[in-house]
């Protein structure tokens, strides 16, 4: 922005101007911490109205023409205006503005006059920081950070810094301090540089555009997944550490550009969206479809390799501009979903009757981008709060404002206000330059006056420092270098009326080529007409195939480079880049090494015209002359009072002009001067710097030959002489008697001691040493024992323990855990269902107060019954489809605050439920969990993070994060057998399976970090609630026969702690809140052999194993609730209260014949779903041993299985010391089923056999009455 003219100046401006917008920046103003408001003219009554109280004005008191009042105001924002004889008036002193019920106002931002402020200033390199108290007067309590090494005067308050003691480059403190009564100053950010950079301009600037996703691949992790966007228009790789490497590779310093402008770093949309013409999808690679206010986009990188980009850049002596765009966001943006009204619904711009002018502050670029409405307080304030955030947040030095001429004049007004009160408080200029995309409208000046005032309009001391000068650029670039259409004369013209029609004191950006445009050289490439095509399918450019672009690419770059403004060179155009129009003019970057050799002469012409500029004071700052114009060539001066420049620009044949002086010196080009006459070759370029010898500029230095640092070429001393110290001589060496701390050179002077032996004297020690003369402190001494709890999982684990004393104490210990619900006739009462609902899932919320199901009947329904009494107390069916197979619920989960109730579907649809009501409260949308019912989608997870903002999916095919209040799809991994996933208890990392892995991901660096036990088919996963486990098991239900694992292993160190091997899938894994016992259900009893070795399998419906965490030896073992010895309920989940004392799982049975619970036998219902839950009793005992009666070493008083029954080959049905799951006679897990034979699924039984022997009964004896019958009647 506009230098300021003094810090002090606008300091006691706030006092002495006629508005005091702000007295608490003031509070000397008043001690009682009013607000004064003035206004200075001739009038017969001056009235304030303001939106504290606007049915009362305050008439204001006048006093030598200036009109005041004070009034009393709390910290806030207010609109006011002043009533001068009854007509309502801007505060002409107050830039800020913004409107109250629909009218626009003066703005006041109102601070806390108690609290104190700071006031900044820098004279002749010192920085000297004032303490401005509050109305209270207190003094401040210690030093500001940053400030530790400046002076304190406690009679001004002010703390000098000696700037000269700093490194050279960009300094950015942020002052924070509190006054000795506790009040909490407003921070003050003071930016500045150091060294030769504090006096630059921007003026002095050369501007190198980046669209960064297509300049340098720096890092290919990051690189955007493809989007199926038309050729072109997709991510390309390009992101922030490839700019970071170019500075560093000294490329910007070979071309002289010394500011960066890149597109926006904000993230993006994710998709793609139509482009203009209604056909081609492009992706948001280009940064302006926004979606997050303060995110770097992941694909282009992280915020941390943002600041340090813009730390290489600052120690390259390069200023670094983002890109904000004011206009417009995305559709899927979380201010457009959580605040629509923030944004205005008008036309398409350019379609018809919706011109992009005449609609300008309305229209819509496309119908996905809402157009914002700035007349919105709240969303103006949060898009400048925003931009604040950006600036300071990453060091950023400026910003070019997209689209400004599409929003209010407050916007730029306003921002550019708050952007200079916050970073320009030493001076330090902020640039900020706008686009107002404008036209040239023919050779007549009055014509063009629409253009100029336009972009004028929103440039000034309140608001944006200059804009990109589009007038100049549609006159000349194709009119005069790419068609030729018009001469050399026309662009003189043109030219200078760039230095006479914008707002004085601007720095306009003039520009050949841009983001927005076809590229330079195809456009002045005779041998195409594709330039200005789009797409692959209506063919593309080239390379220039003759010399014919590259001259008038070298002719637009001479002029570009010589004349006034802050220029901008396109990334690319210094080479000769080739592409028609958006998307094909952003080609990815090409280096050197694919340049052909006009390119490559193209940028040795640019680079080395871009650091004379660099050098140049005239080139930069030089005042614009026209000194001889011809149709074919222009040459004309920059000046300025320590320099003169000529420049030549001949777009014809070699010629001569007689007009300089054997003195000036050809500073670029093949151009030669005798006798005053220089001969110009043809399509040249020539730069003479005039008289040279008569102005020089001041070369700093050490002029003092005396100095070892003296630089002969220096004409002016700076203060950098050093001079050799005499050397101070002694003995340097600290191990001798007689070291002198002082010397600075040993003179051989040094005496040594005898040397001592070291070692352990003290005869107690188990090292002690007997020929030790020194004792050197290593003596070490048998340890005393430390008893305690060893065991890390008990309650009273002792860490500091080195022997166990027996005193370790669980939350669980002893007992089983018993259901009160038996017998299922007569006292029965459990939350059964009476209809043909299955329980899907059943979750205890975080007290175990509730628990929440999903009962599912071709419709879903949630509910949420009491814990004790099985009491409903909410349901919902709202939010699914009533289609079973597109929307049936899957899994669910409750919100950390037990407040919300979250459901996934098989669609992909989230549904979140007030949990007190029932009431479907949001819904959103991740990618569908497959296309059809499949038998994997009983296994997909969803899973609240531990503060509740994130939502986890594990989808089969897909893993993602779903940001909880908006919906947004955080992170998607694709891949295969994606079933489980579990947050670590810190909320900084989960881990999720896939491909019969599991994936560890870390949440900040959003990527997988490790992959473990790929071989072991581990599906279903789970954090203990202490996060120092990780147990996994195998849910695939594939049928019998498979040798399946459950593994529980170290999360830090991620050593397997046990595997047990199962052959029943695990269905759900449930941890004690102590982590010290697991409970995992299975899906049906493991198989045993009968006499004849043929596999058979206990049908005793599916049980839970409860099982010693820390070694994975048999704690409890729960059955399944048994209805009939056919029939026993199918556990589908299984949960542990929070209080350790029960278990809930939930599950279903299917009879086949009849629902004993419904009210009436009910032939039809043939499933009913049951929520059973177990209770500790600490005076019981499992015994485990075999229980099968027809094994050898059956155990009649097991009442829990071990699974150690011998088969009819005389081993056991698994062995759990064998990790390698080795199955039995050697057979591997994939040859299990070749033992089954083709009876072993019919699972028979002596009923099933008893009802088959009177079904043939029943059969034979109506064969012989049918047979009676017949001979009856044959009679």
């Amino acid at each position: 922005m506009y230098k300021q003219i003094s810090v002090a100046l606008l300091f006691f401006s706030v006092i002495l101007l006629p508005v005091i917008s702000v007295s608490a920046d003031n509070p000397d103003d008043d001690q009682l911490g009013y607000t004064e408001f003035s206004w200075v003219g001739a009038a017969s009554t001056v009235e304030l109205a303001g939106e504290w109280d606007w049915s009362n004005t305050i008439f204001m008191e006048e006093n030598d023409g200036i009109w005041s009042t004070q009034v009393n105001l709390s910290e806030g924002m207010y609109c006011y205006k002043f009533v001068i004889d009854g007509e309502f008036t801007f505060d002409p002193s107050n830039p800020y503005r913004g409107y109250c019920n629909d009218i626009e106002n003066s703005i006041i931002r109102v601070k806390d006059s108690s609290r104190p402020n700071f006031h900044s200033e820098i004279v002749d390199h010192q920085l000297t920081i004032t303490f401005v108290p509050g109305v209270g007067g207190a003094g401040p309590n210690g030093v500001p950070s940053g400030l530790e090494n400046a002076i304190w005067d406690p009679v001004n308050l002010t703390w000098s810094l000696n700037l000269t003691t700093l490194d050279d480059g960009k300094h950015s403190l942020k002052l924070e301090i509190n006054d000795t009564d506790g009040n909490q100053a407003y921070d003050h950010l003071v930016p500045f540089w150091v060294g030769s950079q504090s006096e630059f301009s921007w003026e002095d600037s050369l501007i190198y555009m980046i669209m960064t996703d297509r300049f340098i691949n720096g890092n290919t992790s990051n690189d955007g997944q493809p989007t199926g966007a038309a050729a072109g228009a997709d991510w390309m790789g390009g992101d922030i550490e490839g700019v970071t490497q170019k500075i560093q590779s000294g490329y910007f310093a070979d071309l002289g550009v010394n500011a960066l402008w890149l597109t926006p770093f904000n993230t993006n949309a994710q998709g793609t969206g139509l482009a203009a013409d209604g056909v081609h999808n492009v992706a948001a690679y280009h940064g302006y479809w926004p979606i997050e206010p303060r995110q770097v986009d992941p694909r282009l990188g992280t915020a941390e390799q943002l600041k340090e980009m813009v730390d290489v850049a600052h120690s390259a002596g390069i200023r670094v501009m983002m890109d904000y765009v004011v206009n417009h966001v995305h559709e899927d943006h979380t201010y457009y979903q959580d605040n629509p009204e923030w944004f205005n619904q008008g036309c398409i711009c350019g379609t018809t009757d919706c011109d992009w002018t005449e609609r300008r502050l309305d229209c819509q670029f496309t119908s996905y981008m809402p157009d914002v409405n700035w007349k919105i307080r709240e969303a103006s304030e949060q898009f400048i709060e925003d931009a604040l955030w950006w600036l300071e947040e990453f060091d950023l030095d400026g910003a070019r404002i997209d689209a400004v001429k599409h929003v209010d004049d407050l916007a730029a007004t306003n921002l550019a206000t708050r952007i200079n009160e916050r970073f320009e408080t030493v001076g330090t200029d902020y640039y900020l330059k706008g686009e107002t995309a404008m036209g040239w409208s023919g050779d007549n000046l009055a014509d063009n006056q629409y253009q100029y005032d336009t972009i004028n309009r929103y440039i000034g001391e309140n608001s944006l420092d200059g804009q990109a000068d589009f007038v100049l650029y549609h006159a000349v670039v194709d009119n005069v270098f790419t068609q030729g259409a018009r001469n050399y004369q026309h662009l003189d013209y043109w030219t200078a009326r760039s230095q006479d029609q914008y707002v004085p004191g601007s720095i306009m950006v003039p520009y050949v080529g841009s983001h927005d445009v076809p590229r330079l050289t195809s456009r002045a490439d005779g041998g195409t007409g594709d330039a200005y095509n789009q797409w692959q399918e209506q063919g593309l450019p080239g390379q220039p195939g003759n010399d014919d672009a590259y001259q008038a690419a070298l002719q637009a770059y001479g002029w570009l480079l010589t004349t006034p403004g802050a220029p901008l060179l396109y990334y690319g155009d210094e080479y000769g880049e080739y592409g028609a129009a958006d998307p094909d003019n952003r080609h990815m970057y090409r280096d050197s090494s694919n340049w052909n050799e006009r390119e490559s002469g193209l940028f040795e012409n640019i680079s080395t015209l871009g650091k004379l500029r660099f050098e140049s004071i005239a080139l930069k700052q030089g005042t614009y002359s026209s000194k001889y114009a011809t149709p074919d060539m222009l040459i004309y001066d920059m000046s300025h009072s320590n320099q003169n420049m000529s420049i030549i620009l001949n777009r014809g044949t070699q010629t001569t002009y007689n007009g300089f002086s054997d003195s000036d010196l050809v500073r670029f080009g093949e151009a030669t001067i005798a006798s005053g006459i220089i001969s110009i070759p043809a399509n040249s370029v020539t730069v003479v710097e005039l008289n040279p010898s008569t102005i020089q500029n001041e070369i700093p230095g050490c002029t003092d030959s005396a100095a070892i640092n003296f630089d002969p070429a220096a004409t002016e001393d700076d203060g950098s002489c050093q001079y050799p110290v005499e050397p101070v001589l002694g003995c340097t060496n600290s191990t001798a008697t007689n070291y002198d701390p002082n010397a600075t050179e040993d003179d051989g002077s040094c005496q040594y001691s005898v040397e001592p032996v070291l070692g352990c004297t003290n005869t107690t020690a188990t090292n002690y040493d007997p020929n030790a003369t020194e004792d050197d402190g290593s003596c070490e001494y048998p340890p005393v024992p430390v008893l305690g709890c060893t065991d890390n999982y008990a309650l009273n684990y002792d860490s500091n323990a080195t022997g166990d004393d027996g005193s370790c104490e669980f939350l669980i210990s002893g007992g089983r855990f018993v259901s009160a619900e038996f017998p299922l006739f007569g006292t029965y009462s459990p939350h059964v269902t009476t209809g043909h609902e299955e329980i899907i899932q059943v979750r205890f919320n975080s007290d175990g107060s509730k628990y929440a199901t999903i009962e599912r009947n071709g419709i879903n329904e949630l509910q949420i019954r009491d814990t004790a009494t099985k009491q409903l107390l909410a349901n919902s069916t709202a939010g699914f489809d009533s289609e079973f197979t597109l929307s049936f619920v899957l899994d669910l989960d409750w919100s950390p605050d037990d407040q919300t109730v979250a459901l996934l579907s098989h669609d992909g649809s989230i549904n979140l439920y007030n949990a007190e009501t029932g009431e479907l409260t949001n819904q959103f949308q991740s990618p569908s969990l497959a296309s059809g019912y499949d038998v994997f989608v009983d296994h997909a997870e969803i899973e609240f993070n531990p503060n509740g903002s994130i939502i986890a999916i594990a989808g089969l095919t897909h893993f993602v994060l779903v940001n909880s209040t908006s919906g947004e799809i955080m992170h998607q991994h694709n891949g295969s057998s994606i079933l489980s996933v579990s947050w670590h208890p810190s909320g900084n990392k989960l881990v999720f399976t896939g491909s019969g892995s599991l994936n560890f991901y870390d949440i900040d660096a959003q990527e997988i970090i490790s992959t473990a036990y790929q071989n072991d088919y581990l599906s279903k996963v789970s954090y203990s609630p202490n996060g120092q486990m990780v147990v996994g098991c195998y849910i695939h239900n594939s049928g019998p026969g498979l040798i399946r694992p459950t593994t529980v292993f170290n999360e830090t160190s991620g050593e397997v702690m046990w595997t047990k091997l199962t052959t029943p899938p695990c269905r759900d894994i449930a941890w004690s809140p102590d982590s010290s016992l697991i409970a995992i259900a299975y899906n049906w009893a493991p198989e045993h052999r009968d006499e004849n070795g043929h596999p058979v399998f206990d049908y005793n419906g599916p049980y839970v194993d409860i099982l010693v965490s820390s070694n994975g030896s048999y704690f409890d073992q729960l059955n399944s609730i048994c209805i009939t010895i056919y029939h026993c309920v199918s556990i589908t989940s299984l949960d542990w209260h929070p209080d350790s004392q029960s278990i809930v799982a939930g599950g279903n049975a299917d009879f086949g014949f009849v629902n004993p619970f419904g009210s009436q036998p009910n032939y039809e219902s043939t499933l009913v779903g049951v929520v059973s839950i177990w209770y500790f009793d600490p005076s019981m005992e499992a015994i485990f041993g075999c229980m099968d009666e027809k094994s050898s070493n059956y155990n009649p008083l097991a009442n829990a299985s071990d699974y150690s029954c011998l088969s009819y080959y005389g081993t056991s049905q698994t062995d759990d010391s064998d990790n390698h799951y080795n199955s039995e006679n050697g057979n591997s897990p994939d040859n299990v089923d070749e033992l089954l034979d083709d009876e072993s699924s019919n699972q028979t039984d002596l009923l099933m056999q008893w009802i088959r022997n009177i079904l043939f009964i029943s059969v034979c004896i109506g064969f012989l009455i049918l047979l009676l019958g017949a001979n009856k009647y044959r009679r």
